[in-house]
């Protein structure tokens, strides 16, 4: 134990704790002063489409259940359901043992996600926007926003997209990649399987389904991601062809299908920030492990 009681001792590891901590009532404050409520969705779940569900396998009561990758489908089922606004400070699960960035990944994180009705892709870059700005005013941060477009973003910096913008080592810069690409490779959507195509007509009008975009957006702070969002798809036929195009099982989501299908859907949309990647930001640290108090700690004992 003597490992794990360095860590939580360490200065710099007490100073990103504190940070959260602010992080979390600056958000709270902000969402609760604009209507939203918080409401706490399942971890455990059936087996649904996710990418990284089937991973996590549980044992409960002789079936078995999932670790849920995010509340993806539970908050679109909340704002479906006539809750305007939401949000969570939700714990999502990921394998990360062959993913890259291994100093920006966690298997347990904690997420901030957020969903409203009756909103446009404009309004909710601008509420992401507002609750960055301020979070950073209450650091005392000085923060510089830019905003471009997915497609041009992906020429100019890869197909990781992380511009890092800043003119000093004090300032944050905070880009917002609009209208993401659909997919980078034709078989991975870049954001998932419910956000709204842009212009769905040319799905099967076009060979390179990479130059297409959806309503979505990335946010990139001091060069990570640390979260994005977009509108939701709204009738059951986009969302099945959307599903087909990816080859994803749609049985596994034949009720979210079957409200869609009801009809009377407002338009919907949402994001998600992951407040460890944007306290590491922050805090200018170099491992996201300095910024959580237990870091990878189902590891402890396995050799």
């Amino acid at each position: 134990m003597n490992d794990l009681m360095e860590h939580l001792t360490n200065s710099k590891v007490k100073q990103n704790l504190t940070i959260m901590t602010e992080v979390r009532q600056s958000a709270r404050n902000l969402l609760f002063s604009k209507g939203f409520n918080e409401i706490d969705t399942p971890i455990l779940m059936p087996r649904t489409g996710e990418r990284y569900n089937s991973t996590f396998d549980v044992l409960l009561d002789g079936s078995k259940a999932m670790l849920a990758d995010s509340p993806q489908i539970f908050k679109m089922l909340l704002s479906k359901a006539g809750y305007e606004k939401y949000f969570q400070f939700a714990h999502c699960f990921r394998s990360i043992s062959n993913e890259n960035n291994l100093h920006t990944r966690l298997s347990e994180f904690i997420q901030l996600d957020i969903e409203l009705k009756n909103t446009n892709l404009d309004d909710l870059i601008k509420l992401a926007e507002s609750l960055i700005s301020k979070i950073c005013m209450i650091l005392h941060k000085t923060l510089k926003i830019s905003r471009m477009q997915g497609i041009m973003c992906r020429s100019r910096y890869g197909q990781e997209m992380r511009p890092d913008l800043r003119e000093s080592e004090d300032e944050i810069s905070l880009v917002i990649i609009k209208n993401m690409p659909l997919t980078n490779d034709g078989k991975i959507p870049c954001h998932h399987i419910f956000a709204m195509p842009s212009d769905f007509d040319s799905i099967h009008a076009v060979e390179n389904l990479t130059e297409l975009t959806t309503e979505s957006f990335d946010i990139v702070m001091n060069g990570i991601e640390i979260g994005g969002g977009d509108m939701r798809i709204n009738d059951c036929n986009t969302q099945t062809e959307m599903m087909r195009l990816f080859n994803v099982d749609e049985k596994r989501y034949i009720n979210y299908l079957e409200i869609l299908n009801a009809g009377n859907i407002n338009h919907n949309g949402g994001f998600a920030i992951g407040l460890e990647r944007m306290v590491m930001a922050l805090s200018h640290s170099e491992n996201i492990r300095q910024v959580t108090a237990f870091p990878d700690y189902y590891r402890r004992g396995v050799n």
